[in-house]
């Protein structure tokens, strides 16, 4: 019994330390060494999206940006954290990220990660999608 309550108090020690709640606009998460913003900043298309994150100065930061295909991946992972997260079937569940698609057929399309369902897929830039800022921590 000793064994079950230490194994469950440190299994909430190690989530609770991967990210931890600073104020009420980001989540710093420490396994990824980035802050992500709480809100989105709206649905747009991709080159309005990178505008968005880069022209944003939530916490006094400038340096935000869109997040990486592999970030939204963990982020999902850990999203009762975050705040208006989109992920109902009634809702555009898809988020943009800095990741190219990269290949013959998508030379203008950049990764989206599905936080309903945990899926990737490639959308031409001029498409909307939804919009989070993720900085890294410094």
């Amino acid at each position: 019994m000793k064994k079950l309550i230490f194994m469950s108090i440190a299994a909430t020690f190690i989530f609770c330390s991967c990210a931890k709640e600073k104020n009420k606009e980001y989540v710093e998460f420490y396994e990824l060494g980035i802050m992500i913003q709480q809100k989105d900043l709206g649905n747009a298309d991709w080159e309005t999206a990178d505008d968005m994150c880069r022209s944003s100065r939530v916490g006094g930061f400038n340096n935000w940006r869109l997040p990486t295909i592999g970030e939204l991946a963990t982020l999902s992972q850990n999203r009762e954290i975050l705040e208006n997260i989109k992920d109902k079937p009634t809702e555009d569940t898809r988020y943009w990220s800095s990741s190219m698609c990269g290949h013959d057929g998508h030379p203008d399309s950049y990764k989206i990660y599905g936080f309903r369902g945990g899926s990737t897929d490639c959308l031409p830039a001029r498409y909307g999608a939804n919009v989070r800022a993720v900085r890294n921590m410094e």
